[in-house]
């Protein structure tokens, strides 16, 4: 090979690797500023909480260590889970919508989901947010979880204890939300046993 092709190639790669190193290190220094520690990010969790009022129980919540839990699903994950008596809010995320980040927060207590509420979400503004409107979440409240493996959706209207009517028009929405209530079942049904750890 030429000697100078082979002193342009060390030059180009010297070069790149400079701009490489400086390029990381100024995304190290940008994520310095603007990275949000667990404690920011557990007081926007808890603020959440009580502005949806997923929870309002006397007792504090308590953050449960979910080291050694099944944190994976089919159809999505856990995120945290809070615990107060035999009431669990449970931070889930669910596949199957039009956006990523689909997460919602779960009240179980007592083998009943008491209460959901949105975390956060991408869907379309009065398409998409139907699925998050009391008459489609008020299907899931209250539902034996004893008597039940998951919560299926229906088109239509629900004939079983273990379904619930999806919106109609938002289909993709509904699917994500019942996706997520079933991840939060899961959990509860696989970790809590009625609120005994």
């Amino acid at each position: 090979m030429n000697k100078t092709l082979v002193k342009d190639i060390l030059i180009a790669i010297l070069v790149l690797g400079i701009i490489a190193l400086a390029a990381g290190g100024l995304l190290g220094l940008v994520n310095s500023f603007t990275k949000i520690s667990a404690e920011e990010e557990m007081a926007r969790l808890t603020d959440k909480i009580k502005q949806t009022k997923v929870y309002e129980g006397e007792e504090a919540l308590q953050k449960v260590d979910l080291t050694g839990f099944d944190q994976g699903f089919e159809n999505g994950s856990i995120i945290n889970v809070f615990k107060a008596g035999d009431a669990y809010v449970i931070h889930c995320t669910g596949d199957g919508g039009y956006s990523s980040g689909f997460e919602i927060l779960v009240n179980i207590t007592d083998y009943k989901i008491v209460k959901i509420a949105a975390y956060t979400h991408g869907e379309t503004p009065g398409v998409g947010t139907r699925a998050f409107k009391e008459d489609m979440l008020s299907q899931f409240y209250q539902k034996d979880l004893n008597a039940m493996d998951k919560i299926t959706g229906v088109k239509g209207s629900a004939k079983e204890d273990d379904q619930v009517a999806m919106v109609t028009g938002a289909s993709k929405s509904s699917t994500a939300l019942i996706n997520a209530v079933n991840v939060a079942v899961g959990w509860y049904l696989n970790n809590a046993k009625g609120g005994e750890q």
